[in-house]
């Protein structure tokens, strides 16, 4: 049996409606970035992974109650916002914005991995693999963002 059988992905036919998905900004950053040098104290973020227009690529978070309902909806667009942490721009601190929509056109399935028993994975014990979002990305600064 095919992951893709298993969870009935709809990946045609898309409705213009989409849903949320929170990260963690970088302080450091000007730029709307993942906090990848965990300067939150959050753990070092892997998504979401702009870079390649993916979410859940690198590591399994919000897996069963955002990741899979969304590839299983008839929705089109994954909305993924932050907070500002960037002091430095004080118009955007602390102030909440839809940085980045990902188009869903495609998924990836990653097995089961020892990975997953790990204590910072989220669904430790419970995995049975995962999968993430693919598919056109659109990302803005933070002065050209939709305030949440």
């Amino acid at each position: 049996m095919s992951p893709l059988f298993l969870i009935n992905l709809i990946l045609e036919n898309l409705k213009e409606k989409g849903r949320l998905q929170f990260f963690f900004h970088s302080p450091s950053s000007e730029l709307p970035i993942r906090d990848v040098l965990n300067e939150q104290k959050r753990g070092h973020k892997t998504g979401p992974h702009i870079e390649i227009g993916a979410e859940n690529f690198i590591n399994c978070c919000y897996q069963s109650k955002n990741i899979l309902p969304f590839l299983k909806s008839d929705e089109k667009y994954l909305f993924l916002f932050t907070t500002c942490r960037n002091e430095n721009l004080k118009r955007f601190y602390n102030e909440r914005y839809i940085i980045v929509f990902i188009i869903k056109k495609d998924y990836r399935y990653f097995p089961k991995t020892e990975k997953c028993e790990e204590k910072k994975c989220p669904v430790r014990g419970k995995c049975e693999g995962r999968y993430a979002v693919i598919g056109d990305a659109k990302i803005f600064k933070f002065e050209d963002a939709y305030p949440t």
